[in-house]
């Protein structure tokens, strides 16, 4: 009698369960929308705007009905991913809402109609901007490090970083700064010194040196600020070597925080790829 009670018991459940998913499933196909007429736009590209979100669909008539009709690709199974765009379109939903929905394709099959909420043109993460003059002479990478752990909420700032960072009498910046960044005789750190500082005010530490620029933007789409070390950019006292911190890129550009200037700048992805080259792709984040 137990045994069949509890078959029973399973079956009434599998045949609710298989109701409950028939009855969202077609939910959320059967949504009506009143589509506008398809624009052509310029070729664009589009990144994902949150990690998780955003689903792409294609919109069938049926019966004088347009509704939406699911087709199980979702942005978040494509983290590296570049999609281009060449149609937008307007429409309005079924409770009134009016949204717009943009073309999407990866090149590679994959395409459908998306939310524009749910993708942008350009990943811009608004991190605060440090001058490293005329205190820190030689100390951009202590300045771009207090960049990108005060948009982590760390509460320090860079005479605390510049206290907490190690030091050394070697020619070895991995060990610590070599010199003293109060003056401008002083030389660099690199990434493995400044590891514990990191660590010590956001919980993590990650050190991507040889990392490629897909790598440091996905850390970029994760909303985490990137400092790396380049040679041969800018003027004079920047071109040896300097530290930047990347706040964002599009499909041509990465934008960056600039310690010795003050200002949010921009350049050529290619053109960060050489500077970065010429000074061993070094790179740090948490």
């Amino acid at each position: 009698m137990e045994m069949k009670h509890w078959g029973a018991l399973g079956l009434v459940l599998l045949v609710t369960g298989v109701l409950w998913w028939t009855q969202t499933s077609r939910s959320e196909a059967q949504t009506v929308v009143t589509l506008n007429p398809v624009q052509k736009t310029p070729k664009t590209t589009y990144y994902r705007r949150n990690l998780t979100d955003g689903e792409l669909y294609q919109f069938v008539t049926r019966q004088n009905q347009t509704v939406y009709q699911p087709v199980h690709h979702y942005l978040r199974n494509y983290p590296d991913t570049q999609w281009t765009s060449t149609k937008r379109m307007d429409l309005v939903d079924e409770a009134g809402v009016p949204k717009t929905y943009v073309y999407l394709s990866n090149g590679r099959g994959i395409s459908g109609w998306i939310n524009l909420a749910y993708v942008h043109t350009r990943v811009a993460l608004a991190v605060p901007n440090l001058r490293q003059r005329p205190k820190y002479p030689t100390g951009c990478e202590a300045v771009a490090t207090t960049m990108m752990l005060q948009y982590a909420w760390a509460p320090v700032t860079t005479d605390q970083v510049v206290a907490e960072m190690p030091r050394t009498k070697t020619k070895n910046g991995n060990l610590g700064f070599i010199g003293d960044p109060t003056k401008k005789t002083g030389w660099w750190i690199y990434p493995p010194a400044l590891m514990g500082v990191v660590r010590q005010n956001t919980g993590r530490a990650r050190n991507l040196t040889g990392s490629s620029f897909t790598q440091l933007r996905h850390q970029l789409d994760r909303g985490r600020p990137v400092v790396v070390w380049i040679s041969g950019w800018g003027g004079p006292k920047t071109r040896v070597n300097h530290a930047i911190t990347l706040t964002g890129y599009d499909s041509r550009n990465v934008y960056f925080n600039d310690p010795w200037s003050g200002k949010s700048k921009r350049m050529l992805i290619t053109k960060l790829h050489e500077y970065r080259r010429r000074d061993g792709f070094r790179a740090l984040s948490y």
